[in-house]
């Protein structure tokens, strides 16, 4: 396979047309809402009171759906990351069930649950987690070469998100040499790659600057708008949150659907 030049502008346009977004057809989108949670609750061990266990998360249900918006706040310590978490694999709930569809997602077993991961679920980490030995693409690339598909492959995919997110001028530039506007935009360009079906994102614009956290706001949203990705985000910020479908509080381990009042 040749190489991929991001100065030939005739190569970048074939590949933006080759791994550009599949249309959506109401045909397969599923019945059932992708993501659905029942009366999960999670608890951890309480060294200074053994007899009580420390409730992070109580009885919470919820279900987001193709193309739907959800924005989650709560104060610090409130549980959002480890409901974050439960949702996307990484932690089984101590009560409660988690589903995708048909599938009951909690009761997978490890491995399970990270190709389930890999192939459905985009993540946007608040503090970016790119590796610091690879470039910009490379970070990308990286999750569609870990679903088996080529290095080259993997990169040549990676180059519209890169246009589209005015990142190619630093493709092969790692971590430690982007803003961190730029990283943020790595971040988002590599869970976007495998075209996921419901995106998760802490915090995604905790760190920019106003201009370059409504740009990333608009992207995030438009891949529900555009191409019907859920999108689950969590948000300290009050307008963006105003901007989501629905607006959930996590207070004492129970989620409460706020409304743009309860925001003024």
């Amino acid at each position: 396979m040749t190489t991929v030049s991001l100065s030939d502008p005739s190569q970048i346009s074939t590949l933006k047309d080759r791994f550009s977004p599949m249309p959506v057809s109401t045909k397969s989108t599923p019945a059932l809402a992708p993501l659905r949670l029942i009366q999960v609750s999670q608890q951890y061990d309480n060294l200074a009171q053994p007899e009580k266990p420390l409730q992070i998360l109580d009885r919470v249900d919820l279900s987001i759906s193709a193309g739907q918006t959800i924005a989650l706040s709560g104060p610090s310590g409130c549980g959002k990351s480890t409901l974050l978490q439960v949702i996307a694999g990484n932690l089984s709930p101590t009560e409660g069930e988690v589903w995708w569809g048909d599938e009951r997602i909690d009761t997978l077993n490890e491995d399970e649950r990270a190709r389930w991961r890999l192939n459905n679920i985009g993540m946007i980490f608040q503090d970016f987690r790119l590796f610091p030995h690879l470039s910009a693409i490379d970070n990308i690339a990286l999750p569609l070469e870990l679903l088996g598909h080529s290095p080259q492959e993997s990169r040549e995919a990676a180059i519209p998100l890169l246009c589209q997110l005015k990142l190619d001028h630093r493709a092969e530039h790692r971590p430690d040499t982007l803003s961190g506007g730029e990283r943020q935009r790595v971040a988002l360009a590599r869970a976007l790659v495998t075209r996921p079906t419901l995106l998760i994102a802490d915090e995604p614009t905790g760190n920019l600057d106003q201009e370059t956290a409504e740009q990333v706001e608009q992207l995030l949203l438009n891949q529900a708008s555009v191409h019907q990705v859920a999108l689950l985000y969590v948000t300290h910020d009050l307008r963006f949150a105003s901007r989501a479908q629905q607006h959930w509080g996590l207070h004492q381990g129970r989620l409460l659907q706020r409304t743009f009042t309860d925001q003024r």
